[in-house]
């Protein structure tokens, strides 16, 4: 799938993936899902949740790439 080029500037520190107008950090040390968002609370951010098609094609590209088990900001209650 040909996903479209992110803007050339960035708004994002120098460890987080620029992608329409949001900013992705992968992180690869495993943490259950509670620590997970805690982690990403920490740095002022979220676990990242899929609004949009093209959100999702990103996030599964990345993730495709990564091969691990990865949390993202969905939790069945």
């Amino acid at each position: 799938s040909d996903l479209p080029a992110p803007p050339a500037s960035s708004l994002c520190r120098s460890d987080y993936i620029s992608w329409y107008k949001n900013c992705y950090k992968l992180v690869s040390e495993p943490k259950p899902w509670e620590e997970a968002l805690a982690a990403c609370k920490k740095e002022g951010a979220n676990l990242a949740s899929v609004d949009m098609s093209y959100d999702q094609a990103f996030i599964s590209a990345v993730l495709q790439q990564n091969k691990e088990d990865t949390w993202i900001g969905l939790r069945r209650t």
